[in-house]
């Protein structure tokens, strides 16, 4: 349907050196993507689009629509590297923090007017959806590199720090967990160990979550200070939790937390793009320097590695000298072959993207 889609079949890679022009010192961004679909009978719907060219790096993760989720992702990730690059050809070399955010936002702003109208010509596509996680890519004139972000739902982004050989999620999930720690009824703290969790969330140790009557009423004494839009959707929020909360208790006899339906619904999606609807993106810049990795992946591999594992397999990668396409390979296979209790029943589509940030000698 759509001609310039770059949706990937299974198991594609693509894997890409360029050493853009800059007048300042010269960065050498060496990249590669890679989609798994869950299935043979199925396309994925993850799509990754990587254009060093223009500094442009993004990977989504279609949802709903059954059928066209693959459309909408694709077709978001490849208009959108258009609108960059057309707006790259429009600009000055050297753009500032601003200029850079400006043009990520207006980009996306632009392709999702153009997906509007597609779904004028097809309905089919009027329930799905996409998450989206990109980078945008510059180097100022005195040779310091930064990447802006733009990030609506629950793919990641990461940077990972060579020197000091850590791992720094980008952004935050727009998801059902979020929102909880967002209302203020979880702490930070909780909500990760919650989504790093190996054993369905039963490791998980908070009093709010020791029973269901603990979670309702901080979720109650909570809702009493809210606004009427707010109790509305905590409101619901708490059905939902009990609903699952009494399917697993009909189906084990035994919950040890609410940590365990907060586990088994944490990929629940609360902000994507979607036609004919205003998404609320996270938008910001990170300075990056050499040898460090930027990293996008959908919740394909989000849901089944640990961020502690995602790191080690870095880690592993640069010591064994292996390539930025040979990595990214890695992860999606080792989250393609998982077989813990974080894994999905069925699997999930996966797609991934790395960007290595070399200054040449």
């Amino acid at each position: 349907m759509f001609g310039e889609s770059e949706s990937m079949d299974q198991g594609q890679v693509l894997a890409e050196n360029y050493e853009p022009v800059i007048e300042s010192e010269p960065i050498f961004f060496e990249s590669a993507s890679h989609t798994i679909a869950r299935n043979e009978k199925d396309p994925c719907e993850d799509s990754v689009v990587c254009d060093p060219e223009s500094g442009f790096f993004v990977v989504a993760d279609g949802v709903g629509g059954e059928e066209s989720g693959d459309v909408v992702s694709a077709f978001m990730t490849s208009t959108t590297k258009e609108q960059i690059k057309k707006a790259r050809s429009q600009s000055k070399p050297l753009i500032n923090r601003e200029e850079r955010e400006k043009m990520l936002r207006e980009a996306v702003e632009k392709s999702l007017i153009l997906l509007n109208r597609e779904v004028s010509r097809d309905l089919s596509l009027q329930e799905s959806g996409t998450t989206f996680s990109a980078f945008l890519l510059d180097a100022h004139e005195d040779g310091k590199i930064e990447a802006s972000y733009l990030h609506v739902g629950d793919s990641r982004l990461y940077v990972y720090r060579s020197a000091t050989q850590t791992l720094e999620r980008i952004g935050r999930d727009d998801s059902f967990l979020q929102s909880f720690v967002d209302f203020g009824i979880l702490s930070e703290e909780t909500a990760k160990a919650i989504d790093q969790t190996e054993h369905k969330g039963r490791d998980v140790k908070d009093p709010v979550l020791a029973s269901f009557d603990e979670f309702e009423r901080a979720v109650l004494n909570k809702i009493s200070v809210l606004s009427r839009s707010e109790e509305k959707i905590l409101r619901q929020y708490l059905e939902r939790i009990k609903q699952k909360y009494d399917a697993l208790l009909k189906a084990n006899s035994h919950v040890d937390s609410v940590a365990e339906v907060f586990f088994c619904q944490r990929n629940l999606v609360t902000n994507t793009i979607k036609p004919n609807e205003s998404p609320e993106p996270q938008i910001g810049t990170v300075a990056v320097f050499e040898g460090d990795i930027l990293l996008g992946i959908t919740d394909g591999i989000g849901d089944v590695l640990t961020e502690e594992r995602l790191k080690d397999k870095i880690v592993e990668g640069l010591r064994q000298g292996k390539t930025i396409e040979e990595i990214v390979q890695d992860i999606a296979k080792e989250a393609k072959t998982d077989t813990s209790e974080r894994r999905k029943r069925g699997g999930d589509d996966i797609g991934i993207f790395g960007v290595r940030i070399k200054t040449k000698k």
